[in-house]
């Protein structure tokens, strides 16, 4: 059995229909996605990095973070330029990327000789790509899809303030920042950041921008639906304006895509956010579950591999 809420049982079937007008359901979705469900998502993330609130665009709804990656990396890069993310990655980031995108890809070691996160390693090659194409997209995902890797919040601040330096070193660089977050909450351990690392990685800096990518596959356990979120983060207060600018721009590619995303999942969607508490009560319970098979694993390494 897939894990999933016990409350989307209710809303699989006939409450769905009724949430909203008798076949609206069966009709297209917005391009950028059903205002109710992005404003909702909104204020969740705005809840979370409050700090940082007035910088964020309104949200665009993706088919996944699969699609919301290849998005990203049309709107910032040509074919032949190069993104930058870890050693270790999700392996279909390379069929993003290198198979679909004709991009490039440079990594730096996720983990230096000592097993700690590598810093160091991430900001060279950050340096290094800014040097040879005049910009940077850097791809960071935490937890972390292979090795489920978190940094701490100390980390997260260090990684931050190096970026930070290095766009101040190098203004006329433009810098981006995409943030995998498809696990975000999943954290086992006291150390790991619980939640994004955008407060850490985001500064009003003139070539910094910051788009965080989310959906409900994990933050909601409804894989299927295909449901995930851009978030962008700039230098300055997002006026409606601009935020419509982005929805034309990155609108534009997914009508020339995909034509908009599943309407009936965004309904689905929108409804659980209006009970996003239980939402969170309930996916503790396969949190818990997991941080308990977690606990075994980690227990048996330690005691094959550690001397």
């Amino acid at each position: 059995v897939i894990s999933h809420l016990p409350l989307a049982e209710k809303w699989a079937g006939q409450a769905i229909l009724e949430r909203v007008p008798k076949g609206k359901i069966f009709g297209y979705a917005p391009i950028p996605g059903v205002v109710s469900l992005r404003q909702k998502w909104l204020a969740k993330i705005s809840g979370e990095h409050p700090a940082y609130a007035k910088f964020a665009a309104m949200p665009i709804v993706t088919n996944g973070i699969t699609h919301g990656l290849a998005l990203a990396s049309r709107l910032f890069m040509d074919v032949g330029q190069t993104i930058v993310t870890a050693d270790k990655s999700w392996e279909n980031y390379e069929h993003i990327f290198t198979g679909v995108q004709g991009l490039k890809v440079a990594t730096f070691s996720l983990f230096d000789d000592h097993g700690k996160f590598n810093i160091r390693d991430c900001i060279n090659i950050c340096r290094k790509t800014a040097a040879a194409q005049g910009k940077v997209i850097l791809l960071l995902n935490f937890p972390h899809n292979q090795t489920g890797f978190t940094p701490s919040v100390p980390e997260a601040k260090q990684l931050g303030n190096e970026l930070h330096k290095l766009c101040s070193e190098m203004q006329c660089i433009s810098f981006v920042v995409l943030l995998d977050d498809a696990y975000e909450g999943y954290v086992y351990d006291e150390a790991g950041s619980k939640k994004s690392i955008l407060s850490e990685i985001f500064a009003r800096l003139p070539n910094l921008t910051v788009v965080k990518m989310d959906g409900i596959s994990k933050a909601l356990l409804a894989y299927g639906y295909r449901i995930a979120f851009l978030t962008f983060f700039l230098n300055s207060p997002v006026e409606k304006s601009l935020s419509d600018e982005i929805d034309s721009k990155v609108g534009g590619l997914i009508r020339g895509e995909i034509s908009q995303v599943n309407h009936h999942g965004q309904i689905l969607a929108d409804a659980f956010m209006d009970e996003y508490d239980e939402v969170l009560r309930q996916r503790e319970d396969v949190i818990l579950l997991l941080k308990e098979r977690w606990k075994i694993v980690i227990k048996t390494i330690k005691e094959c591999y550690t001397k």
